[in-house]
């Protein structure tokens, strides 16, 4: 797993937004361009960490452009995932909107990790009931095993694992391989960014 960091205050600064209040669509394009060089490329098991420190505002269609374009390219590999990070109010409602307006219209299910106030936040509203419950359990901190979901919401092991596996489409989990005898194949669980 390697972690990588995404500077999106300082990548604002080079394509001329110099306020921290993100804006426009073509510039929004240029700033996804610009940081796919500076993380040197994306693969498997990569956590990219979306800092968004000094990002006062900024508007759904730039949240569409860059944001949304990014978890699209995650989407695509395995066993990654974004987590944005200091988000102030007003980008996190932005984000949440523009999220929600995109799967809506678009018919598409993408789901957005935050970490605000020392824990981690599924944006979107795409999570099913029970499987945003499992997310909150990992979200504690712990590794969590299908054994350990079925046993803490009395469920059989294949709803268990369903529900782990859902988190884990939607990129909001990562997962590793564990040992047959403690219970499970995988543990999934969020890895720790500070």
């Amino acid at each position: 797993m390697r972690m990588k960091k995404l500077d999106v205050a300082s990548l604002s600064r080079q394509v001329g937004l110099m306020d921290g209040i993100l804006v426009l669509r073509p510039i929004a394009k240029k700033m996804f361009e610009l940081s796919q060089t500076s993380l040197g490329g994306l693969m498997s098991d990569d956590i990219v960490i979306c800092d968004l420190k000094d990002i006062i505002d900024c508007s759904s269609s730039f949240v569409d452009e860059f944001l949304l374009t990014w978890q699209r390219a995650i989407c695509e590999l395995k066993n990654t995932m974004m987590i944005l990070t200091n988000m102030n109010e007003d980008v996190q409602y932005t984000v949440e909107s523009a999220l929600n307006q995109r799967n809506r219209i678009s018919n598409e299910n993408l789901t957005l990790i935050s970490y605000v106030n020392g824990h981690f936040e599924a944006l979107g509203n795409k999570l099913e009931k029970n499987t945003r419950q499992v997310f909150e359990l990992v979200s504690e901190g712990s590794h969590i095993s299908v054994r350990e979901v079925a046993e803490r919401f009395d469920l059989e092991l294949n709803s268990a694992g369903n529900r782990l596996k859902k988190l884990y489409d939607a990129h909001a989990v990562i997962r590793i391989e564990q040992s047959a005898d403690a219970g499970g194949k995988f543990e999934y669980y969020i890895p720790s960014i500070e």
